[in-house]
């Protein structure tokens, strides 16, 4: 396998692939190898993982994940990338697989995957999170680099500006916790802001079996906040008339919203409004 990638190298092979870092897919290289090695050793990726990487790039990485997984799946949507990823891990050993695929569209992966390691692009970073805990079950744990404002988006209290679907969404399926700051100095281009790496982790099988089905829930959530600033009997009474009983039932005011209710509210009160 190929050198640790420099930001002189980086740079040139960017350049060589005729690949210009894309504004609209918000992305960002990192390239410091101490950073990279931090990442990776903070993923606690060892020798039982089979790793999934998503948007790998030039596979600045996945050199680090590859070293310490059992086996590596890279998810890459630019051909380009994907073509150049194959040169650099073709004999190595074990295998790295290469899947030339937009993730959100990906239906399938490998069934022995169990943990994901990524340098998400900033812009689709909470769509990839949630398509993936919604999608694969299989997934346990992960690190996500992310941008410093989604990462808080993603650990939000409620009765807070961040608080949102996202959160509530991922706190359906997983707990998610702050583990690291990164500087934007490790990255080509360098962003206008900081990063944040996450480890999210799975709830167990037991507790997903008490909350209602993620379909209720996450449409009561999206219609929940489709107003943010509006009480959220307005809301939803299109959708369930007898809102206002039902939050009378959990002893709570009608000129409340969304914001102001718990994750364990949202689970309780699509639990009543499943029941009609």
């Amino acid at each position: 396998m190929s050198e640790p990638l420099s930001l002189a190298t980086l740079k040139y092979q960017l350049e060589k692939l005729q690949v210009r870092p894309s504004k609209k897919r918000g992305q960002n290289f990192i390239y410091v190898q101490t950073t990279i090695d931090k990442i990776a050793s903070l993923a606690e990726v060892n020798s039982i993982d089979h790793v999934l990487e998503i948007g790998p790039g030039l596979g600045a990485l996945s050199r680090s994940l590859a070293e310490r997984a059992r086996l590596l799946t890279l998810v890459e949507i630019d051909s380009r990338l994907a073509a150049y990823l194959e040169s650099v891990f073709e004999n190595y050993q074990p295998p790295v697989s290469i899947i030339n695929q937009d993730f959100l569209e990906l239906k399938q992966i490998p069934a022995s995957i169990n943990k994901c390691v990524s340098n998400l692009p900033y812009n689709l970073a909470v769509p990839i999170i949630l398509t993936l805990y919604e999608r694969f079950a299989q997934i346990e744990e992960s690190c996500f680099l992310v941008q410093r404002e989604q990462a808080e988006r993603l650990c939000a209290v409620p009765n807070t500006k961040l608080y949102g679907i996202p959160t509530l969404k991922l706190q359906y399926f997983a707990s998610v916790k702050i583990v690291s700051q990164i500087s934007r100095n490790v990255f080509y281009p360098r962003p206008h802001v900081d990063s944040t790496l996450i480890r999210v982790t799975r709830n167990s099988t037991s507790v997903l079996k008490k909350l209602p089905p993620y379909d209720q829930f996450a449409h009561l959530v999206d219609q929940s906040f489709k107003h943010r600033r509006k009480k959220i009997v307005n809301n939803l009474k299109p959708y369930y008339p007898e809102i206002e009983t039902f939050l009378a039932e959990m002893g709570l005011s009608s000129d409340i919203r969304a914001e102001n209710l718990t994750f364990s509210q949202f689970i309780e009160l699509t639990s009543l409004v499943a029941s009609i």
